[in-house]
């Protein structure tokens, strides 16, 4: 089914303390196991927190990265990320006041490592390309 864009007027959900979904074919910890550098053979999906762009930041410039004006960071728990193969997939957020799924974020980049605590992954604002979108 198709996932919403966020309009406008919608109150944007990067804030302390909400969290969205990530979903994706990407590379993880239980497939690697047994095979080496496999993408998942099946679609995943999990949660993830939003990290305040402050703190991002301050995390990102402590490895010569700067977080872009169109950029927002989500993530963070151990064993909780989207990794390589992900790059493209939906950061979505449920809008309960409509009862919809929106696209948020667009997987964008991370650590090389994924999952580890204290080390979130980057995503594309979608709402700053909404005209280009549309």
């Amino acid at each position: 089914m198709p996932i919403c864009l966020p309009s406008e007027t919608d109150e944007s959900p990067f804030k302390e303390g909400e969290t969205f979904s990530v979903s994706g074919w990407g590379r993880t910890d239980l497939f690697n196991k047994y095979f080496r550098n496999i993408h998942s053979p099946i679609k995943l999906k999990l949660r993830i927190p939003y990290v305040q762009r402050d703190k991002c930041t301050d995390i990102l410039s402590k490895f010569g990265i700067e977080l872009g004006p169109k950029q927002v960071c989500a993530g963070g728990e151990f064993a909780k990320d989207t990794c390589a193969g992900d790059s493209g997939a939906p950061l979505m957020y449920f809008d309960r006041k409509f009862s919809r799924w929106v696209a948020y974020g667009v997987v964008s980049y991370g650590f090389t490592r994924c999952g580890m605590a204290g080390h979130p992954a980057v995503y594309t604002d979608i709402s700053a390309y909404l005209d280009w979108i549309h």
